[in-house]
């Protein structure tokens, strides 16, 4: 195993990126420093008002205070992706917010089976200005498959080093912010692993491409992964753990696997390959479905169902 360590002066993390990508300069976003003075002056009455994640609902409670007495603004709360803290807060969300937007149909389901009231779905863009410029026209493919994410029990690194120790001819790259300990002591067991800890940017993305395939192995409790609309994005093929989420994220897009037996199948049929043709008509939904155009236009009709 080979580990390596990169840090960069100008790291581009993705952030609140949904407010960049689909306001087009509206203050429709509140940031969690907002003071109520602030987002009195930055947003317009009667325009909607999306207030993304817990600390910004708590940061923007004397605005909903005042906007429940006088009625300013519609106003939208934006989780960041899970659903947990939501349903902790049904009372505060339905009383201060007029629409939830969640991220997929099935987060739509629990919530308005949970009581919630109003609840869209509008799932988070495609990182364009992150990605203008990133696809490589010589991709030069020095691995079979490539892993990339911040580590955490949704993400089962752990289980995809395991899987890839099983056979040695697979060479796999793997990438995070910073590993854990236990993981890098296990992929230390095997030569065909290189960890690479670090990197964001164009780096990232160029390390990205040098693999035949991107693996996914989420199980069902993550939110909404970018990284798969990122690796489609860059037209690499992606192996998925198969859940609806996933499912209804990258269509044909994908091939998905239920089993780390059927998964270790899929990639040793990769390796065998030089190249891996993408399904451009897949790969063509997956960029209009979560355009940032398509994602202003469903904020902007937020009150259209």
């Amino acid at each position: 195993m080979e580990c390596v360590h990169i840090t960069e002066k100008n790291v581009t993390g993705s952030g609140l990126y949904v407010v960049s990508e689909i306001s087009n300069g509206r203050h429709i976003l509140i940031n969690a420093f907002d003071s109520f003075k602030t987002i009195m002056e930055k947003t317009v009455p009667k325009q909607l008002v999306v207030i993304h994640g817990r600390a910004c609902a708590i940061s923007a409670l004397p605005f909903l205070l005042y906007n429940r007495i006088f009625k300013r603004n519609p106003v939208g709360y934006q989780p960041h992706t899970r659903l947990r803290p939501i349903k902790k807060n049904k009372v505060f969300l339905n009383t201060f917010f007029d629409i939830i937007f969640c991220l997929n149909t099935q987060n739509k389901q629990e919530l308005v089976k949970g009581g919630f009231k109003n609840v869209r779905v509008v799932p988070n863009p495609i990182p364009m200005k992150r990605m203008y410029g990133q696809i490589l026209e010589k991709q030069v493919k020095e691995f079979d498959v490539v892993w990339a994410g911040r580590e955490g029990p949704s993400k089962r690194l752990n289980e995809f080093i395991h899987t890839i120790c099983q056979n040695k001819k697979i060479t796999a790259l793997i990438l995070a912010p910073k590993f854990e300990r236990e993981n890098l002591e296990d992929a230390a067991k095997c030569e065909n692993i290189t960890m690479v800890e670090g990197l964001d940017g164009s780096k990232f993305f160029e390390m990205l491409q040098k693999a035949k395939c991107f693996v996914f192995t989420s199980n069902e409790n993550e939110g909404f992964p970018i990284s798969i609309l990122e690796a489609a994005f860059l037209s690499i093929p992606i192996v998925c753990s198969d859940y609806p989420k996933y499912r209804e994220m990258l269509g044909d897009y994908a091939q998905y696997f239920s089993s780390w037996d059927e998964l270790l199948t899929i990639i040793e049929e990769v390796a065998k390959n030089k190249e891996i043709k993408v399904d451009q008509a897949a790969r063509q939904w997956i960029l209009k479905q979560y355009s940032p155009k398509r994602i202003a236009k469903i904020y902007n009709e937020w009150d259209k169902q």
